[in-house]
Protein backbone atom coordinates (compact mmCIF):
# COMPACT_ATOMS: atom_id res chain seq x y z
CA UNK A 1 0.00 0.00 0.00
CA UNK A 2 3.06 2.28 -0.01
CA UNK A 3 3.24 2.78 3.75
CA UNK A 4 6.66 3.84 5.03
CA UNK A 5 6.48 4.85 8.71
CA UNK A 6 5.47 2.43 11.45
CA UNK A 7 5.30 3.82 14.98
CA UNK A 8 5.25 1.21 17.72
CA UNK A 9 3.82 2.58 20.93
CA UNK A 10 1.77 1.59 23.97
CA UNK A 11 1.55 1.82 26.96
CA UNK A 12 5.09 0.56 27.02
CA UNK A 13 5.93 -1.58 23.95
CA UNK A 14 8.85 -3.36 25.63
CA UNK A 15 6.45 -4.96 28.11
CA UNK A 16 5.67 -7.44 25.32
CA UNK A 17 8.02 -10.40 25.32
CA UNK A 18 7.78 -10.57 21.53
CA UNK A 19 8.46 -6.87 20.96
CA UNK A 20 11.77 -7.43 19.21
CA UNK A 21 10.29 -10.17 17.06
CA UNK A 22 7.56 -7.79 15.92
CA UNK A 23 9.97 -4.89 15.36
CA UNK A 24 12.43 -7.09 13.46
CA UNK A 25 9.63 -8.33 11.20
CA UNK A 26 8.63 -4.72 10.53
CA UNK A 27 12.18 -3.86 9.49
CA UNK A 28 12.30 -6.92 7.22
CA UNK A 29 9.16 -5.52 5.59
CA UNK A 30 11.19 -2.32 5.04
CA UNK A 31 9.19 -0.09 7.38
CA UNK A 32 10.98 2.89 8.91
CA UNK A 33 10.32 2.11 12.56
CA UNK A 34 9.77 4.74 15.27
CA UNK A 35 9.60 3.60 18.89
CA UNK A 36 7.75 5.42 21.67
CA UNK A 37 8.95 4.36 25.13
CA UNK A 38 9.22 5.41 28.75
CA UNK A 39 12.80 4.12 28.69
CA UNK A 40 12.35 2.26 31.96
CA UNK A 41 12.92 -1.17 30.41
CA UNK A 42 15.87 -0.19 28.20
CA UNK A 43 19.14 -1.52 29.61
CA UNK A 44 22.41 -2.46 27.89
CA UNK A 45 21.01 -5.58 26.22
CA UNK A 46 17.82 -3.87 25.05
CA UNK A 47 19.80 -0.88 23.78
CA UNK A 48 21.98 -3.24 21.71
CA UNK A 49 18.91 -4.92 20.23
CA UNK A 50 17.31 -1.56 19.42
CA UNK A 51 20.53 -0.50 17.69
CA UNK A 52 20.39 -3.67 15.60
CA UNK A 53 16.90 -2.64 14.42
CA UNK A 54 18.27 0.67 13.04
CA UNK A 55 15.13 2.59 14.02
CA UNK A 56 14.42 5.98 12.50
CA UNK A 57 14.30 7.33 16.06
CA UNK A 58 13.32 6.48 19.62
CA UNK A 59 11.06 8.94 21.46
CA UNK A 60 11.28 8.89 25.24
CA UNK A 61 8.93 10.64 27.64
CA UNK A 62 10.33 13.06 30.21
CA UNK A 63 7.84 14.59 32.62
CA UNK A 64 10.04 16.91 34.62
CA UNK A 65 13.45 18.49 35.05
CA UNK A 66 14.03 16.54 38.25
CA UNK A 67 13.27 13.07 39.60
CA UNK A 68 10.73 14.26 42.16
CA UNK A 69 8.45 15.82 39.55
CA UNK A 70 8.88 13.14 36.90
CA UNK A 71 8.36 10.25 39.30
CA UNK A 72 5.33 11.87 40.92
CA UNK A 73 3.66 12.05 37.50
CA UNK A 74 4.56 8.53 36.37
CA UNK A 75 3.83 7.10 39.80
CA UNK A 76 7.00 4.98 39.58
CA UNK A 77 9.94 5.77 41.84
CA UNK A 78 13.22 5.72 39.93
CA UNK A 79 11.57 6.17 36.51
CA UNK A 80 13.36 9.49 35.91
CA UNK A 81 16.81 7.99 36.37
CA UNK A 82 15.87 4.98 34.25
CA UNK A 83 14.57 7.20 31.44
CA UNK A 84 17.77 9.26 31.32
CA UNK A 85 19.91 6.12 31.59
CA UNK A 86 18.08 4.76 28.52
CA UNK A 87 18.58 8.05 26.68
CA UNK A 88 22.34 7.89 27.21
CA UNK A 89 22.58 4.20 26.32
CA UNK A 90 20.80 4.84 23.03
CA UNK A 91 22.75 8.01 22.27
CA UNK A 92 26.02 6.15 22.87
CA UNK A 93 24.96 3.66 20.20
CA UNK A 94 24.29 6.38 17.64
CA UNK A 95 20.51 6.10 17.82
CA UNK A 96 18.55 9.28 17.26
CA UNK A 97 16.68 10.07 20.48
CA UNK A 98 13.86 12.59 20.79
CA UNK A 99 12.59 13.64 24.21
CA UNK A 100 9.01 14.73 24.72
CA UNK A 101 6.38 15.13 27.36
CA UNK A 102 3.04 16.68 28.22
CA UNK A 103 3.08 20.00 30.04
CA UNK A 104 0.56 20.38 32.83
CA UNK A 105 0.00 22.38 35.98
CA UNK A 106 2.55 20.27 37.88
CA UNK A 107 5.52 20.60 35.55
CA UNK A 108 4.97 23.60 33.26
CA UNK A 109 7.41 25.78 35.20
CA UNK A 110 10.16 23.25 34.44
CA UNK A 111 9.78 23.39 30.66
CA UNK A 112 12.75 25.72 30.09
CA UNK A 113 14.97 23.59 32.32
CA UNK A 114 13.93 20.45 30.44
CA UNK A 115 14.80 22.18 27.16
CA UNK A 116 18.20 23.21 28.53
CA UNK A 117 18.91 19.67 29.76
CA UNK A 118 18.17 18.16 26.36
CA UNK A 119 20.30 20.73 24.55
CA UNK A 120 23.21 20.00 26.89
CA UNK A 121 22.89 16.36 25.83
CA UNK A 122 22.77 17.38 22.16
CA UNK A 123 19.19 16.14 21.78
CA UNK A 124 15.92 17.45 20.44
CA UNK A 125 12.81 17.80 22.54
CA UNK A 126 9.19 18.83 22.21
CA UNK A 127 6.15 19.38 24.38
CA UNK A 128 2.44 18.78 24.20
CA UNK A 129 0.35 21.42 25.96
CA UNK A 130 -2.99 19.62 25.80
CA UNK A 131 -3.99 16.98 28.33
CA UNK A 132 -6.85 14.96 26.86
CA UNK A 133 -9.65 12.90 28.38
CA UNK A 134 -9.22 9.15 28.65
CA UNK A 135 -10.26 7.07 25.66
CA UNK A 136 -13.44 6.06 27.48
CA UNK A 137 -14.37 9.73 27.81
CA UNK A 138 -13.52 9.98 31.51
CA UNK A 139 -12.42 13.59 32.14
CA UNK A 140 -10.22 12.88 35.18
CA UNK A 141 -6.91 13.67 33.49
CA UNK A 142 -8.23 17.01 32.21
CA UNK A 143 -7.95 18.35 35.76
CA UNK A 144 -4.16 18.37 35.31
CA UNK A 145 -4.27 20.85 32.42
CA UNK A 146 -2.58 24.19 32.74
CA UNK A 147 -4.89 27.04 33.58
CA UNK A 148 -5.24 29.58 30.73
CA UNK A 149 -3.00 32.06 32.56
CA UNK A 150 -0.32 29.36 32.98
CA UNK A 151 -0.57 28.50 29.30
CA UNK A 152 -0.24 32.17 28.32
CA UNK A 153 2.82 32.62 30.55
CA UNK A 154 4.38 29.54 28.95
CA UNK A 155 3.62 30.60 25.38
CA UNK A 156 5.07 34.06 26.02
CA UNK A 157 8.48 32.40 26.28
CA UNK A 158 9.96 32.75 22.80
CA UNK A 159 12.53 30.04 23.49
CA UNK A 160 9.74 27.51 23.85
CA UNK A 161 7.30 29.13 21.45
CA UNK A 162 9.00 31.15 18.70
CA UNK A 163 6.60 33.11 16.46
CA UNK A 164 6.57 30.44 13.76
CA UNK A 165 5.21 27.94 16.29
CA UNK A 166 2.33 30.18 17.32
CA UNK A 167 0.76 30.37 13.89
CA UNK A 168 -0.40 27.27 12.10
CA UNK A 169 -0.20 28.05 8.42
CA UNK A 170 -3.54 28.37 6.64
CA UNK A 171 -4.91 25.23 5.07
CA UNK A 172 -7.37 24.82 2.25
CA UNK A 173 -10.86 25.09 3.80
CA UNK A 174 -12.00 22.58 1.20
CA UNK A 175 -9.33 20.17 2.38
CA UNK A 176 -9.47 17.68 5.27
CA UNK A 177 -9.61 19.05 8.84
CA UNK A 178 -6.86 16.58 9.79
CA UNK A 179 -4.78 13.87 8.16
CA UNK A 180 -6.27 10.92 10.05
CA UNK A 181 -7.62 8.41 7.57
CA UNK A 182 -5.82 10.16 4.72
CA UNK A 183 -2.17 9.29 5.27
CA UNK A 184 -2.27 7.37 8.55
CA UNK A 185 -4.20 4.86 10.61
CA UNK A 186 -3.97 3.28 14.05
CA UNK A 187 -4.07 -0.41 14.93
CA UNK A 188 -4.87 -1.00 18.61
CA UNK A 189 -3.65 -3.86 20.83
CA UNK A 190 -6.78 -5.93 20.14
CA UNK A 191 -6.48 -5.48 16.37
CA UNK A 192 -9.10 -2.74 16.03
CA UNK A 193 -8.30 -0.31 13.22
CA UNK A 194 -9.07 3.39 13.72
CA UNK A 195 -8.23 6.60 11.85
CA UNK A 196 -5.83 7.61 14.65
CA UNK A 197 -5.12 7.04 18.33
CA UNK A 198 -7.32 10.01 19.24
CA UNK A 199 -10.26 9.45 16.91
CA UNK A 200 -11.60 6.21 18.32
CA UNK A 201 -13.97 5.25 15.50
CA UNK A 202 -13.47 1.53 14.90
CA UNK A 203 -13.44 0.75 11.19
CA UNK A 204 -12.64 -2.96 11.43
CA UNK A 205 -10.27 -5.50 12.94
CA UNK A 206 -7.17 -7.06 11.42
CA UNK A 207 -8.28 -10.49 12.69
CA UNK A 208 -11.37 -10.23 10.50
CA UNK A 209 -10.10 -8.44 7.41
CA UNK A 210 -6.97 -7.03 5.80
CA UNK A 211 -5.73 -3.51 6.38
CA UNK A 212 -6.25 -2.82 2.68
CA UNK A 213 -9.91 -3.84 2.89
CA UNK A 214 -10.49 -1.79 6.03
CA UNK A 215 -8.72 1.24 4.56
CA UNK A 216 -11.15 1.19 1.65
CA UNK A 217 -14.36 0.56 3.61
CA UNK A 218 -17.25 2.92 4.28
CA UNK A 219 -15.96 4.16 7.65
CA UNK A 220 -12.70 5.45 6.20
CA UNK A 221 -14.43 6.72 3.07
CA UNK A 222 -16.84 8.74 5.21
CA UNK A 223 -13.96 10.24 7.22
CA UNK A 224 -12.14 11.14 4.02
CA UNK A 225 -15.24 12.90 2.69
CA UNK A 226 -15.21 15.48 5.50
CA UNK A 227 -13.92 18.95 4.59
CA UNK A 228 -12.86 21.82 6.78
CA UNK A 229 -15.96 23.71 5.71
CA UNK A 230 -18.12 20.95 7.24
CA UNK A 231 -17.11 22.23 10.69
CA UNK A 232 -19.65 25.03 10.64
CA UNK A 233 -18.65 26.66 13.91
CA UNK A 234 -15.05 27.10 12.67
CA UNK A 235 -15.80 28.06 9.07
CA UNK A 236 -15.61 31.83 9.51
CA UNK A 237 -13.44 31.97 12.63
CA UNK A 238 -10.93 34.82 12.38
CA UNK A 239 -8.27 32.95 14.39
CA UNK A 240 -8.51 29.71 12.44
CA UNK A 241 -4.87 30.02 11.33
CA UNK A 242 -3.79 29.60 14.96
CA UNK A 243 -5.97 26.61 15.71
CA UNK A 244 -4.71 23.04 16.03
CA UNK A 245 -8.20 21.61 16.49
CA UNK A 246 -8.31 17.80 16.72
CA UNK A 247 -11.57 16.02 15.74
CA UNK A 248 -10.75 13.21 18.16
CA UNK A 249 -10.36 15.54 21.14
CA UNK A 250 -13.52 17.41 20.11
CA UNK A 251 -15.38 14.11 20.09
CA UNK A 252 -13.98 12.91 23.42
CA UNK A 253 -14.41 16.16 25.30
CA UNK A 254 -17.28 17.95 23.59
CA UNK A 255 -19.17 15.06 22.00
CA UNK A 256 -18.93 15.93 18.31
CA UNK A 257 -15.95 15.48 15.95
CA UNK A 258 -17.40 18.22 13.74
CA UNK A 259 -18.32 20.54 16.60
CA UNK A 260 -16.36 23.09 18.62
CA UNK A 261 -13.35 22.08 20.68
CA UNK A 262 -13.11 24.21 23.81
CA UNK A 263 -9.44 23.54 24.46
CA UNK A 264 -8.51 24.31 20.84
CA UNK A 265 -10.34 27.64 21.09
CA UNK A 266 -8.43 28.57 24.26
CA UNK A 267 -5.09 27.77 22.63
CA UNK A 268 -5.95 29.60 19.43
CA UNK A 269 -7.05 32.78 21.22
CA UNK A 270 -3.84 32.92 23.26
CA UNK A 271 -1.59 32.13 20.26
CA UNK A 272 -3.33 34.72 18.06
CA UNK A 273 -3.05 37.43 20.70
CA UNK A 274 0.65 36.76 21.36
CA UNK A 275 1.47 36.51 17.65
CA UNK A 276 -0.11 39.87 16.82
CA UNK A 277 1.46 41.53 19.85
CA UNK A 278 4.90 40.32 18.77
CA UNK A 279 4.28 41.32 15.19
CA UNK A 280 3.24 44.78 16.30
CA UNK A 281 6.30 45.14 18.51
CA UNK A 282 8.59 44.04 15.66
CA UNK A 283 7.03 46.56 13.26
CA UNK A 284 7.32 49.42 15.78
CA UNK A 285 10.97 48.56 16.41
CA UNK A 286 11.68 48.64 12.68
CA UNK A 287 10.10 52.09 12.29
CA UNK A 288 13.25 54.22 12.74
CA UNK A 289 15.13 52.09 10.22
CA UNK A 290 12.48 52.67 7.56
CA UNK A 291 12.41 56.41 8.32
CA UNK A 292 16.17 56.65 7.86
CA UNK A 293 15.82 55.99 4.18
CA UNK A 294 16.49 52.25 4.12
CA UNK A 295 13.78 50.66 2.01
CA UNK A 296 11.93 47.67 3.45
CA UNK A 297 12.24 44.39 1.57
Amino acid sequence: MGALLLTITGGEPLVRRDFFEIARHAREKRFAVILFSSGTLIREREADRIRDLSPLRVEISVHGAEAETHDSITGVRGSYEKAWHAVRLLKKRGIRVYLKGPLMDRNCLQAVRIREQTREEGLECGFDTIIVPKNDGSPGAVGHRMRPEQLRDLMENEILFPPEKLRIFPTDPEGPPCKAGHNSLHIGPTGDVMPCMQLMTVAGNVREGTVREIWRNSVFNEIRSVKGTDIAVCRDCHIRDFCGRCPGIAQLEDGDPLGPSRIACIHARIASDLYHRRKGAWWRNMGPTFHSGVKPL
